[in-house]
């Protein structure tokens, strides 16, 4: 959390035991730790709570684009199936024009 060395805390418990004195250090001490932990769980909880809202949100934002992308197959589909049966109606209406000599009804017949 804090980026504080064992010189630096030596530096402090020293200034501490200077301006408090050895009566009331251990005491001020144990307030300390105690404001520390409580800050800690705080942050881990906080931590917690944010990383399971965004799991949330991006499982609730991927269910919307596979609903998304479903509905985009679901036409794509419909548009590819579409397509094939309007090339297959015309190609059944070709095949139906020619006779079976290959020519098409439509022009005159050649000898």
């Amino acid at each position: 959390m804090f980026d504080i060395g064992f010189g630096e805390l030596l530096i402090i418990g020293l200034i501490g035991l200077l301006v408090l004195g050895p009566e009331r250090l251990p005491g001020v001490a144990r307030t300390i730790g105690g404001f520390v932990r409580k800050a800690r769980r705080t942050w881990q909880q906080m931590r917690i709570e944010l990383e399971q809202e965004v799991d949330r949100s991006r499982i609730q934002d991927i269910k919307n684009e596979m609903t998304e992308t479903r509905r985009e197959l679901k036409e794509s589909i419909q548009n590819v199936d579409d397509s094939l049966r309007q090339a297959n109606e015309d190609f059944q209406g070709g095949v139906s024009q020619l006779d079976p000599s290959g020519q098409t009804d439509n022009g005159p017949k050649k000898p």
